[in-house]
This record gives structure tokens, sequence and C-alpha cells, in this order.
């Protein structure tokens, strides 16, 4: 699997996003190269890793600190600069693939009793194995 990891902070001054000045790229939990955006936190439930002969399912959740709308519209716009390309969702989700990945994006309500996102990474075996 490619790692976009460090072309990720480049990437995000290209397309403009908002990163306070001096800031370092966060990232999701498990999912080293799917940046967190601006007022996202990691969860404290963090998440679920499963893989297996078949492939691998990773879920990560977060807490937002506003709206979980600004941070889909932060995803739509960041994830196509670092190589996801945008797919067909269920209403109110984002979804993007990349190679043999499949990435999902939900709202849901947070524990806290505000909004987070779920994001959801289903990967074929193809797109697990790591090079010889």
């Amino acid at each position: 699997m490619i790692r976009w990891s460090g072309i990720l902070a480049a990437a995000a001054l290209a397309l403009g996003l908002e990163l306070p000045a001096g800031a370092q790229t966060r990232f999701l939990d498990g999912l080293v190269d799917v940046p967190l955006a601006p007022g996202l936190s990691s969860a404290a439930d963090g998440g679920l890793a499963f893989e297996g002969p078949e492939g691998r399912i990773l879920i990560a959740t977060v807490a937002a600190d506003g709206p979980a709308n600004r941070a889909l519209d932060w995803y739509a716009t960041a994830l196509p600069g670092l190589g996801w390309r945008s797919t067909q969702a269920p209403a109110g989700a984002l979804a993007f693939t990349r190679g043999g990945e499949r990435l999902e994006i939900r709202p849901v309500a947070a524990a806290t009793g505000g909004t987070g996102l779920t994001f959801r990474l289903i990967a074929s075996p193809a797109a697990v194995q790591t090079p010889q």
C-alpha cells in the first residue's frame, strides 16, 4: 500500500486547506495516510482493525468540535488531492476509492452529545500486500 504521509503537508498547502501556521498534520488512528481535519479529535473508544487473507477493515471514530458537515466538506476537498477518487456514497456520507481501498466517512452522534465521524477503510488483499 502506498503511504501518502510524506506528502500530506505539501498537499494541504497546495490545496489551501485551513491548517494553523506551524501546525503538523495529524492522522487518524490506524489510518496513517488519512489526515485528521481541523476541529476533529480521536474518540476515546479508538477504533477497530481486522486483517486476514481476504483483506482488512479499519474503523476509526473521531469527535468534532463543530458541525460534522464542515469536516465532511474538508474531506471532500482534501482527499482527491491525496489520490482518493470520490465515488457513490450513502446519503449524508462520503465515499472514496484508491487502488484496492474504499474509504467511507459517515457522520455519527458522539458519546459526549456532540457530533463525530466514523471512518471505515476496506482494503482488498492486493492492496494490503507489502512489497518484498
